[in-house]
C-alpha cells in the first residue's frame, strides 16, 4: 500500500509539486524584465532588448546573474570558481528618459557589469502602497536572459498569500536521452552530443557545448551523471549540493564512484553585497524519458523586498529550490535528478511587526522507484544547498525565523530506500548588515563645457587655446580640425591660414572614459594684432541689465552689435541688454590687418516663483499659511512673524497688514520671486457694520445687519430712533433692519444702534450712529 501511494504522488503533474500547497488566486508578477546590451558611461544610459514596459520616473533594479570565471579543466578543480567578476552586483535606480530602446538613468551607477555575457537584466519596479492582493506575488521564471528575481517595493507588505519565487531561479539540467549502456565513465566534462554523459546544471557561470556534460559542477550547478546511470548532482547557492548516487549496479566492480557532483558553496559576505539565484541541479544519466513537471529541479529564485512595515499573518516568504524530476515512466531504470538549490530573500526592511517565516531550503533530489535485477539499484539525485537570507539588520530578530536547510537526497525506493551514494544538501545562511541598495548621487556627464579661444599672432596665423571643464576623470585627448583641411592633436596649437576668410574650427575632446565632446566656432583669419573680447559670462535676468565688456587688444575697437552700446568704439562699452546677446569685438591697426573675437554675455531666469496664503488675519483668523513654489530653496522676508523664513510653508501671524518676499533657487545660481501681502484687520473684533443704508428695495444696501457674523455666540442687537424707540431689536446675527417701524416705513434720518455680543474672539459691546437715507 505504501509503495501505491508513492506512486499516486509520483504520477501527479502539479505545476509547483515542489511547493506542496494550494494556490488560491493565481500568482502575480509585478516586474517587467528586460537583458540589458550595452551600457554607455558617458550618458548613463542602458541599451536594452524592448524598452516599451518602461517610461521615465520608474524605479527599476539593474542585476547581473551570470558572468564568473570558473576552472574548465577536466579535472577535480573543474566547475572551481576562479573569479566572481561582476555576477551578483545590483542596485537601485530611476528611469530618467527613454528614447526607442535606450533608457537613461538618473543617478550614477555605483557598481560595474559584465554586459553582455554577465546576463545582466533591467528590472521595472512599481510602486505598491499595501500588499493586499489575495495570491502570491512571484516572479518570471529565469529563461536564461531575464526573470528569476521579484522586487517588491512598497510602503506596506501586508500578506495575503505566501511571496514564493521557488523554482524559478537558475534551470535545472536540459533533458535528453543519454542511451550509453557502457559503464564506468568517469570524466568532468563531456561535449553535448556525448551519450555517455548526463548535463550539468546552471549556475553563475555559462558552459561552452564542449563541457556542457560530465560529473563536474559548475559553480553553483550540479553535476551531470555520468553511464550507466548515476545520478545527477544537486544545485548550489549558500549552501553545497549533495551528489548523485553511484551507476547502475549491474555494471562490474559496483558501487563505482562516477556519481554527478554536488555544486559548489557561494561565498557571500556584507561588504561584497552580491545575491544570487539558486543553482539547478544536474540531470541523471538516462534512457527513458518522462514528463516532468517544468520547475522541478529548478534553483530558487531571488526576492528583494523593500519596505517600510512588514506583517506577514503567520504567511511565508519563499525561495526554495525545486525537487529532482523523478523518471515517472513504466520500467524507469535512470540516473535520477539532483534538487534545486534554494534561492536568496532580500529584506531591506524597517519594521518587521509579527512573526516572520522566511524559507530558502534546498529542493530534494529524485527518488529511483524501479525494480531492476538483482538490486534495483541506480543512482537517486543529491539535495539541493540551502538558500541566502541577507537583511538589514546588525541581528536576526528575534520574531524571524529563517530554514535554509539543504535537500534531502534521493533513495532506491525499491531497495529499502537505499541513498546508493547520494548525499544531501547541506544548510544555506542568514547575511545581516545589508547595505542600502539605492543608488542617490545624480548623474552629471563628464565634461561639462568645451570652449575655443582664438588670437591672432600676425596675419593669418592664429594661436588656439582649447579649454575643457570636466567633473571628474581628466581630458585624454584633443583634436581640432582648423576649416581649411588641417588637424592638430595639441591641446593649444597654432595654424596659419593661407586665405582671409571665415572658417569653422572644431575642437573635439575625449576623456578617459571615451565620452567626447566638442565645439564648433566660426573664425577670421585676418588679424596681425591679438584682440581678445573677454570670456563669455552668465549673468541672473534683470531688465535692461547693464554690462561692461572687457576688450583687450592693441590698435582701434570696433563692436557689433552696436545698437545695445553707449560706445560701440570703446576698449571697455557699457551694454544695455535684456537677452542673451553675442558681441563680436574687430581690433585694427590701419596697416590692413585685424583680430576678431566673440563673447557671449548670457542672462539666465531664476525659477517662476509664485507666492500664496490661505486668508487674511482677523481676529477669528490669527494665522495664515504661506506657501511657494517653483523651485527648491526658499528665504522670506522680512522674517518678522514666520514660523521659519527658510521653508516653503512657513506660518504668518503679523499683527499689523504686512507685505512678504519670497527669493527662491532651484539648481541654478539665479533666484525667482514673488511677493505676497497679508491683511491683518482686528478691528471690532470681526463685527462690520455700514454707517447708512438705503431701504429702496433696489436690491442694494437695502437692510442694517451685521456683516462676518459667523462667530457671534451670544448678541443683543437694538437700533434706537431719536425719541428713544427700540424701532429694531434681534438676538439672531441674520436678521436686519428694513427701514420699517410699526409696520411703516421710517422717516429718514438718525438713528442709534447698540451692540452687545460674545464672540470667539471675546466680549464685544459697539455703540454709534446710522443714516437712514431714501
Amino acid at each position: 500500500m505504501k509503495h501505491f501511494l508513492y506512486l499516486i504522488f509520483l504520477f501527479s503533474n502539479l505545476a509547483y509539486s515542489q511547493v506542496n500547497k494550494p494556490q488560491h488566486d493565481p500568482p502575480i508578477v509585478i516586474n517587467s524584465y528586460t537583458e540589458v546590451l550595452a551600457y554607455d558611461i558617458c550618458t548613463n544610459s542602458v541599451a536594452v532588448a524592448d524598452a516599451v514596459s518602461y517610461n521615465a520616473g520608474d524605479t527599476v533594479l539593474l542585476i547581473q546573474m551570470m558572468g564568473a570565471v570558473i576552472d574548465t579543466s577536466n579535472t577535480s578543480a573543474f566547475g572551481t570558481i576562479i573569479d566572481y567578476r561582476n555576477a551578483g552586483n545590483y542596485e537601485m535606480n530611476y528611469v530618467a528618459s527613454v528614447s526607442g530602446n535606450s533608457i537613461a538613468l538618473r543617478n550614477k551607477l555605483t557598481r560595474s557589469y559584465d554586459i553582455p555575457e554577465g546576463r545582466v537584466q533591467l528590472i521595472r519596479v512599481p510602486f505598491i502602497k499595501v500588499t493586499n492582493y489575495v495570491g502570491e506575488f512571484t516572479c518570471m521564471p529565469w529563461d536564461g536572459s531575464k526573470g528569476g528575481v521579484l522586487v517588491l517595493n512598497c510602503d506596506t507588505v501586508d500578506l495575503k498569500d505566501d511571496i514564493d519565487v521557488s523554482a524559478r531561479g537558475f534551470r535545472r539540467a536540459m533533458q535528453d536521452v543519454s542511451s550509453s549502456v557502457s559503464c564506468s565513465e568517469n570524466n568532468y566534462t563531456y561535449p553535448s552530443t556525448d551519450i555517455r554523459a548526463a548535463f550539468k546544471g546552471e549556475g553563475i557561470a555559462g558552459l561552452s557545448s564542449y563541457i556542457s556534460k560530465g560529473k563536474g559542477s559548475p559553480a553553483n550547478g550540479g553535476g551531470g551523471g555520468l553511464s550507466n546511470n548515476s545520478g545527477g548532482g544537486g544545485g548550489g547557492n549558500a549552501g553545497m549540493g549533495g551528489s548523485g548516487g553511484y551507476q547502475c549496479d549491474t555494471c562490474l566492480n559496483a558501487p563505482f564512484d562516477n556519481r554527478g557532483l554536488g555544486a559548489k558553496t557561494l561565498a557571500y559576505s556584507s561588504s561584497a553585497n552580491k545575491i544570487f539565484m539558486g543553482g539547478g541541479g544536474g540531470a541523471g544519466h538516462a534512457a527513458n524519458l518522462s514528463s516532468p513537471a517544468p520547475y522541478e529541479g529548478t534553483g530558487g529564485g531571488i526576492a528583494l523586498i523593500i519596505a517600510n512595515y512588514i506583517r506577514s499573518g503567520s504567511l511565508k516568504i519563499l525561495a526554495n529550490g525545486g525537487e529532482g524530476i523523478t523518471c515517472n515512466a513504466p520500467g524507469c531504470n535512470d540516473g535520477m535528478y539532483g534538487g534545486g538549490a534554494g534561492g536568496t530573500v532580500v529584506l531591506f526592511v524597517a519594521n518587521i511587526l509579527d512573526s516572520l517565516y522566511v524559507e530558502t531550503k534546498g529542493g530534494a533530489g529524485a527518488n529511483v522507484t524501479s525494480q531492476v535485477i538483482p538490486g534495483g539499484r541506480v543512482g537517486p539525485g543529491g539535495g539541493g544547498g540551502g538558500g541566502l537570507f541577507f537583511l538589514n539588520r546588525s541581528a536576526l530578530p528575534g520574531n524571524v525565523t529563517h530554514d535554509a536547510s539543504g535537500g534531502a537526497n534521493g533513495t532506491v525506493f525499491f531497495d529499502s530506500e537505499n541513498p546508493w551514494g547520494a548525499t544531501p544538501g547541506t544548510a544555506g545562511v542568514t547575511l545581516l548588515n545589508l547595505p542600502s541598495p539605492w543608488d542617490t548621487v545624480l548623474f552629471k556627464s563628464n565634461i561639462d563645457s568645451v570652449r575655443i579661444k582664438d588670437s591672432a599672432i600676425y596675419c593669418n596665423n592664429i594661436r588656439f587655446t582649447g579649454l575643457a571643464f570636466t567633473n571628474t576623470n581628466p581630458i585624454a585627448s584633443w583634436q581640432w580640425y582648423f576649416g581649411d583641411g588641417g588637424t592638430s592633436t595639441l591641446q593649444n596649437p597654432v595654424h596659419s591660414y593661407n586665405a582671409v576668410a571665415d572658417y569653422d574650427v572644431k575642437l573635439v575632446v575625449t576623456d578617459m572614459n571615451g565620452c567626447k565632446d566638442s565645439l564648433i566656432k566660426t573664425i577670421n583669419s585676418a588679424g596681425p594684432i591679438f584682440a581678445d573680447a573677454g570670456a563669455d559670462t552668465m549673468y541672473c535676468t534683470h531688465p535692461q541689465k547693464p554690462v561692461v565688456l572687457q576688450g583687450n587688444g592693441t590698435g582701434s575697437y570696433y563692436w557689433i552689435p552696436s545698437a545695445v552700446l553707449n560706445n560701440n568704439t570703446l576698449q571697455n562699452p557699457i551694454a544695455i541688454i535684456n537677452s542673451t546677446t553675442k558681441f563680436y569685438l574687430t581690433v585694427s591697426n590701419g596697416t590692413g590687418c585685424s583680430s576678431i573675437d566673440s563673447v557671449t554675455i548670457s542672462l539666465r531666469p531664476g525659477p517662476p516663483v509664485q507666492a500664496t496664503k490661505t486668508n487674511d488675519l482677523n481676529c477669528n483668523k490669527p494665522f495664515t499659511q504661506l506657501q511657494a513654489t517653483g523651485a527648491s530653496n526658499y528665504t522670506w522676508l522680512p522674517a518678522y512673524a514666520l514660523s521659519n523664513d527658510s521653508i516653503a510653508n512657513p506660518v504668518a501671524n503679523p499683527a499689523v497688514t504686512t507685505t512678504y518676499y519670497v527669493y527662491g533657487k532651484d539648481t541654478s545660481i539665479c533666484a525667482g520671486a514673488d511677493s505676497i501681502t497679508v491683511i491683518a484687520d482686528f478691528k471690532n473684533h470681526g463685527i462690520i457694520l455700514p454707517n447708512s443704508f438705503t431701504p429702496n428695495n433696489d436690491g442694494l444696501n437695502d437692510c442694517f445687519g451685521i456683516k462676518y457674523y459667523r462667530d457671534i455666540k451670544e448678541l443683543t442687537f437694538i437700533i434706537f430712533n431719536r425719541h428713544g424707540n427700540a424701532v429694531f431689536k434681534t438676538t439672531n446675527p441674520n436678521e436686519c433692519w428694513d427701514g420699517n417701524f410699526n409696520g411703516k416705513p421710517a422717516n429718514s434720518g438718525s438713528f442709534v444702534y447698540l451692540i452687545k455680543a460674545k464672540t470667539l474672539c471675546g466680549d464685544v459691546s459697539i455703540q454709534d450712529n446710522l443714516m437712514l437715507l431714501r
